[in-house]
């Protein structure tokens, strides 16, 4: 049982990180993509 538990909660976080890392590239790309767009029209 112990065992399970353990390896649930390696791949939730394996799982968690991932989400974090591909919510910074999301985040990285928008804020780009704003301030490039932004930049364009002034």
């Amino acid at each position: 049982m112990y065992t399970g538990l353990g390896k649930l909660s390696i791949q939730s976080e394996k799982w968690r990180s991932g989400v974090v890392m591909f919510l910074n590239v999301k985040f990285c790309y928008e804020i780009q993509h704003f301030w490039l767009s932004w930049h364009l029209v002034c």
